[in-house]
């Protein structure tokens, strides 16, 4: 059910509306009409240009958009003291042009002629706030309105300035600032001055040097600072332990004894060294520095050594070479590096991607875990096996006397010179070993003189291999007439075996 009482917006304002969207200019909303509609409840009608019955006419005080509703904007509208003896029924808006953008109806409202104002609230829904600005003209014939409680003041320090007002009206007694002058407080011991608040503290200030000292109440505590209430410390009174404490050096006349409770000495490294203190005692726990011996710590999984900041890190410094690694955390990543923590990275472990990077090659000592692990048996060839089958490389000795290996078959095939001398019988000839003995056996031999005469009257030679082992054989030389050697014979051989 639609309510009783309503504004909207006129033809006239809708045409305004259009032509400020395709133009680009802004509709000014700069006056108010009220009416009595006659005597007559009135239903708001779009085709008026006017009200029934206008009274009263002013300035529109406020315009703001409703922070209930973007599309809506609400006007405050006041009817001052000194206007009416009438009954308010209908409200407009009034552009600058003096054009009925917009009308409403209204509950009656008695407007007496007694020196009271009444302010109204007039809300309106537009169509495209953000293609169309309203704006009010305010004139300076407007007053202060009773229910904003000078809130709508436009300049608040003038307004201060006109009333005799100094800088202190603006502060708070719980921010009080004094910079200049001075206070004069009438206290005693039975009516002290008082500081207080949660840490009441008073700061002392010299204008010449702008030197500063805190004196502040913290807990169980009274203490005095340098500069700020975290600066230098330069006492604290503890009432529960009832301890002073003094920053820097306390100056003795002269020298409390051990046996009276004191240090024997009146400076603080005879009164370390007097007490067999050494230097890890002028160390604080937050940056200790060892630079010999050892430390040994006494933790367990419950109690572990404990590394801890934003991106804790370790540094392991070798002191002969100077070189360093770093094992640090940082995110989610645990990583060692080489040099700095930019430096070379040896390992990476990465907690959200279940990584473990590793900078450079892996030689693992024993590769039965990754085979029993990642290869079914029986269905892959080891490391060896490989090796053998796949990445045989042949070798040789390439001498005169020599052999070649072949990697994929295993045949070796050798070679070399015996010279059988004149004393060597046919039968009796000459032993002699291969460049390297055969690791399964020897197959054949074939051998060759070198020679082209065995004797004076130059018979052909006859050459044997009467017996041969995997490590060499024997050598025979004869002629072809049965006759022994009268000349020495090279014989050139070659063997071959596995």
């Amino acid at each position: 059910m639609m309510s009783e009482y309503l504004s909207i917006i006129t033809d006239q304002g809708k045409d305004l509306e259009a032509a400020a969207k395709e133009s680009g200019t802004q509709i000014e909303l700069q006056k108010f009409v009220v009416g009595d509609g006659s005597g007559k409840q009135v239903t708001p009608d779009p085709a008026r240009t006017a009200l029934v019955n206008e009274v009263y006419r002013g300035d529109i005080s406020s315009l703001k958009v409703s922070p209930d509703q973007s599309s809506q904007y609400i006007a405050m509208l006041v009817l001052p003291p000194d206007v009416g003896g009438f009954v308010v029924r209908e409200v407009g808006l009034l552009t600058s042009d003096g054009v009925l953008y917009s009308v409403g109806s209204s509950p009656a409202i008695e407007k007496p002629n007694d020196g009271v104002s009444v302010n109204l609230q007039y809300r309106l829904a537009v169509s495209e706030t953000e293609s169309i600005t309203l704006q009010v003209a305010t004139g300076d014939g407007l007053f202060l309105r009773q229910d904003e409680n000078l809130n709508d003041v436009n300049d608040k320090a003038e307004s201060r300035k006109n009333l005799g007002l100094g800088s202190m009206a603006v502060q708070n007694a719980n921010a009080v600032n004094i910079t200049g002058g001075s206070a004069t407080l009438n206290n005693s011991a039975s009516n002290p001055l008082t500081v207080k608040s949660q840490s009441p503290c008073i700061k002392f200030e010299e204008t010449d040097t702008g030197k500063s000292y805190w004196m502040v109440v913290d807990g169980s505590n009274i203490r005095l600072h340098q500069d700020s209430t975290a600066g230098t410390a330069i006492y604290t009174w503890d009432s529960a332990s009832s301890i002073f404490t003094i920053a820097g050096t306390v100056r003795l006349l002269s020298a409390l004894s051990m046996s009276s409770g004191g240090t024997g000495a009146t400076t603080a490294s005879g009164a370390r060294s007097n007490l067999g203190l050494g230097t890890m005692a002028t160390q604080n726990s937050n940056s200790v520095s060892i630079t010999g011996g050892r430390a040994v710590f006494d933790s367990s999984a419950s109690l572990p050594v404990v590394l801890q900041g934003s991106s804790p890190a370790l540094r392991f410094t070798e002191t002969d070479t100077g070189q360093q690694y770093f094992l640090l955390v940082d995110g989610s990543n645990i990583r060692l590096d080489q040099d700095s923590t930019a430096g070379i990275s040896v390992f990476s472990w990465s907690k959200n991607s279940k990584s473990f990077s590793i900078g450079g090659s892996v030689n693992p000592s024993d590769y039965s875990n990754f085979d029993s692990r990642y290869q079914a048996k029986g269905s892959y060839y080891t490391t060896s096996q490989s090796d053998a089958r796949y990445q045989l490389k042949n070798s040789a000795a390439r001498s005169s006397s020599g052999w070649f290996k072949d990697a994929s078959t295993g045949m070796i095939i050798q070679w070399g010179t015996v010279t059988v001398p004149v004393s060597s019988s046919a039968t009796s000839g000459v032993s002699f070993s291969f460049p390297t003995s055969f690791p399964n056996a020897a197959l054949s031999i074939t051998a060759t003189p070198a020679r082209t005469g065995v004797s004076v009257s130059g018979n052909v030679a006859v050459v044997a291999v009467p017996s041969f082992t995997s490590s060499g054989g024997r050598i025979t030389v004869d002629t072809n007439r049965g006759e022994a050697i009268s000349i020495a014979q090279p014989i050139r051989y070659i063997a071959i075996g596995y």
